[in-house]
């Protein structure tokens, strides 16, 4: 009994190192699996086979002959799952859905602000529901995952630090799960965090970033080689370094911080209109085009500050990462001009996913559970 349940247990390990592998690969040939992963040819293609007939794996074409008998080469099925990513905020729902491969099938933002009663995560709830019926076909729903601006506390039961939610100090994890799915375990976590993570993962990258996040808040995250590596729950709160001594006051209470200068609230409250409003006037806008000039000169400034301290590539991201875009050349050079040592500020990157960088990561939390098979 023992030896059986030990090979049933050696046999899972093995069809998920296949599969894992041939996901990371995109294609490969058994053969190729097999030299790669240690394993006998018979036992790979036997795996192959049942992952076959999951239909989680499909033959995309012949290797070219080298003079024998053309190997099949086999991908995993991008299309045969799909995973639901939440990014809540204080005025929006975002909502993404991903397939199997990482593609972005789907994405969508809902005005709606945060209240912390059943009213309001009911209503979340149905509007998840209407979208994922819209874009996940029935019965290919890996799971939902969300991202929250606050730290996740699973032992205390709660999401801590989520002053970014107007008058709200922590979040009663039950009160949000009571939606959640019994065979779909929703998945929860930090919302700068789950924004690096898809970043990363957009990238294939092993490298090690930064990730800046500028929404009406700003956060960020540290990925040591590809990987998201909080400190303690409380690190990478870099929209909470000073720049300027007594400047402008920040939400956390104190003043000058980064945040203050350099999240979308400061542009909408300065400017007194929505952000894209903001940009749309800009062009033609003396004032405006003064307000967006110190921008950019705080935030240079605080990238400065994070590559003096890390040494390390910075990708931008959140909602105001979109609108950069056509600013990229401006920033840079201003990142030149008041750089520690010399650099032509190609080390920024913007990110691919801009305002839905959060939900992206929270579905990616589901597909990290899929591929633990």
């Amino acid at each position: 009994m023992a030896e059986a349940l030990n090979n049933l247990y050696v046999r899972k390990i093995n069809k998920r190192r296949v599969f894992n592998l041939l996901y990371w690969e995109k294609e490969a040939t058994k053969k190729d699996l097999a030299l790669k992963l240690g394993l006998s040819l018979p036992t790979v293609s036997q795996i192959m086979k049942e992952l076959e007939e999951a239909g989680l794996v499909q033959t995309v074409g012949l290797q070219a002959s080298s003079g024998g008998r053309k190997a099949k080469v086999s991908s995993i099925v991008n299309n045969s799952f799909y995973a639901g990513g939440i990014g809540i905020t204080q005025h929006h729902v975002r909502f993404a859905v991903l397939n199997l491969g990482q593609d972005v099938v789907a994405r969508g933002r809902f005005r709606k602000s945060f209240s912390n009663t059943p009213e309001y995560w009911e209503e979340v709830s149905y509007m998840l529901q209407a979208f994922l019926l819209e874009h996940v076909p029935t019965g290919e729903n890996l799971g939902v995952g969300m991202s929250l601006p606050g730290v996740v506390n699973e032992a205390a039961g709660r999401v801590e630090h989520t002053f970014t939610l107007l008058g709200v100090d922590s979040l009663d994890l039950s009160l949000i799960r009571r939606f959640e799915e019994k065979e779909h375990p929703l998945l929860i976590g930090r919302d700068s965090v789950l924004a690096g993570k898809a970043e990363q993962w957009f990238r294939k990258s092993s490298e090690s970033a930064l990730y800046l996040m500028l929404n009406n808040v700003v956060g960020g995250s540290v990925m040591l080689r590809g990987e998201e590596n909080q400190l303690s729950p409380h690190s990478a709160e870099f929209g909470h370094m000073i720049i300027e001594n007594g400047g402008r006051r920040c939400s956390c209470g104190r003043r000058g911080c980064f945040e203050a200068y350099c999240s979308s609230r400061f542009l909408m409250d300065e400017s007194g209109l929505p952000l894209e409003d903001f940009f749309a006037r800009l062009p033609e806008d003396d004032r405006f085009q003064r307000l967006w000039d110190d921008y950019l000169d705080h935030l240079a400034l605080g990238i400065n500050n994070l590559r003096a301290i890390f040494d390390l590539d910075v990708i931008v991201g959140g909602e105001l990462s979109h609108h950069l875009s056509g600013y990229y050349d401006e920033l840079r050079r201003k990142i030149s001009d008041t750089a520690l040592y010399p650099t032509d500020g190609s080390f920024v990157h913007l990110s691919n996913y801009s305002e839905y960088d959060a939900a992206v990561g929270a579905a990616l939390l589901q597909i990290e559970r899929f591929l633990d098979l």
